[in-house]
């Protein structure tokens, strides 16, 4: 038995180790005594937890953030949308509110009712002009199907544009007064007997002269159409800027700024 003790010294004091440490452990139980179990339990529970949780944490934290970003990002998106949907609206009210006043200013230049048997024109956006820098010829986007025929007459808010020299069935182009191919039979404002002819100079301007040499016609003189020719009467033409006697003709010859400003026009209205 001794012999068999000494040739396995190192498993008996294992087992003795082990026996000692479970009866250390019996009467520990047996009398509450855990304490420095629970510690190296929650010392190793400490040591393990915190990394675990606090990495929990932080993709917690992340994810939230990202969520919260999202919501943000798309709420800034609905805003845009809404800012631009409001924006478009306030410029089709703009658009709107020009187009009436233009339709009244023009209802004053010509004495021109609105009422239902009246209501013989045709309203048309500027879509193309011929490359100058005055709209001396330009196309309209109505034509036959609107009711337009070569010959109508155009105007807009501030007077006189010009005349339909083409059509088709969607468009119709517009030969202006400015042109050097229009002429216009003119009366002076207030000064009925004073009448003349003007042309285009092609740069935006009118030119032109009176009948009568003896005309008393002046700087600041309104010119309207005085009925002779294919316009009818009473549409302002423009405003006289300059007023010389020319020996060689002896006539008054005049230069006119047209009413109408033939390098910014967006729509007109066609007489049919």
């Amino acid at each position: 038995m001794l012999d068999w003790i000494k040739r396995h010294r190192v498993l008996m004091i294992i087992f003795a180790a082990i026996l000692i440490f479970v009866v250390i452990l019996s009467i520990s139980y047996s009398r509450g005594n855990l304490g420095f179990l629970s510690r190296g339990t929650e010392t190793v529970n400490s040591v393990v937890e915190k990394p675990l949780s606090g990495g929990v944490g932080w993709l917690r934290e992340s994810a939230r953030g990202i969520f919260r970003f999202r919501s943000v990002v798309n709420e800034n998106e609905e805003l845009q949308e809404e800012i631009s949907r409001l924006n478009r609206e306030n410029i089709r009210i703009q658009l709107e509110n020009q187009e009436l006043e233009e339709l009244r200013e023009l209802s004053a230049a010509l004495n021109y009712q609105t009422s239902p048997e009246n209501s013989n024109h045709v309203t048309a956006d500027i879509s193309a002009v011929d490359g100058s820098g005055y709209f001396n010829i330009f196309t309209i986007g109505a034509g036959t199907e609107a009711g337009i025929a070569e010959n109508a007459i155009v105007v807009n808010g501030k007077g006189l544009v010009g005349m339909i020299s083409e059509t088709g069935s969607r468009f119709s182009k517009v030969i202006s007064i400015i042109d050097q191919s229009s002429s216009v039979s003119f009366s002076v404002l207030g000064k009925l007997e004073i009448m003349g002819i003007v042309e285009g100079d092609g740069n935006g301007m009118l030119g032109g002269y009176t009948f009568d040499s003896d005309a008393d016609v002046k700087e600041g003189d309104t010119l309207i159409t005085s009925g002779l020719g294919v316009y009818p009467a009473g549409i302002p033409i423009g405003t006289v800027k300059n007023v010389v006697f020319d020996k060689d003709t002896q006539l008054k010859t005049i230069t006119v700024e047209p009413a109408v400003s033939f390098n910014s026009m967006k729509r007109v209205m066609v007489l049919i």
